[in-house]
């Protein structure tokens, strides 16, 4: 079981991240555990998470499924 927590507390922060397409650029870097389903980050941005790291390039949004997994769209 996840343990999210408030929505209005987001744990995000910025940090300077190489893209092939971009260069280095500020980029979002979000909790993982803060996201519930339904939530949309486009890219660029990072999902961190204890065991994981989810990368969203530039011209992706990743979205949280009811079943909790994260999948990654092209837009």
């Amino acid at each position: 079981l996840v343990q999210r927590a408030e929505p209005d507390r987001k744990r995000t922060r910025q940090h300077s991240v190489w893209f092939p397409e971009t260069g280095f650029v500020s980029t979002e870097v979000t909790w993982r555990n803060s996201l519930v389903p339904g939530a949309r980050i486009n890219g660029q941005a990072i999902i961190e998470a204890l065991d994981s790291t989810i990368v969203v390039p530039p011209g992706w949004t990743a979205e949280v499924a009811e079943s909790d997994a994260i999948r990654l769209f092209r837009i």
